[in-house]
């Protein structure tokens, strides 16, 4: 009995981390090259990445809807010199991480990271 209660319990917890895992909780990115990056997302529904200068205009944009995993990767290699973030959001959650572009690469600052639930 005690085996199937364990048993019962951790296919629970599986499919609940797995359910989690779906619904867009998670943003990975990781730079790839001198100035390019990768983003991977899970996505269900709308959602949008953005790269915003210092003052906050918006030099980036893509918009898009679906529901599976989104891998992009972005070549920042004509952006000037200086401090960018990048936002991803879907319907559950924001990301925003700071990009620091120099004219020796790119510098991705994921401990800082903020991201929030909405």
């Amino acid at each position: 009995m005690k085996s199937i209660l364990r048993t019962t319990l951790v296919l629970a917890l599986t499919v609940f981390a797995s359910a989690s895992y779906a619904q867009g909780v998670e943003t990975y990115i990781k730079a790839k090259g001198e100035k390019t990056f990768s983003v991977h997302h899970n996505i269900t529904g709308k959602f949008q990445f953005i790269i915003k200068d210092e003052s906050g205009r918006v030099v980036y944009a893509i918009n898009g809807s679906k529901n599976a995993r989104f891998l992009r990767t972005f070549d920042v290699k004509n952006l000037p010199a200086g401090h960018y973030t990048l936002e991803g959001k879907d319907t559950d959650v924001l990301s925003i991480y700071n990009l620091q572009i120099t004219s020796n690469g790119l510098n991705i600052n994921k401990e800082q990271a903020l991201t929030a639930s909405r």
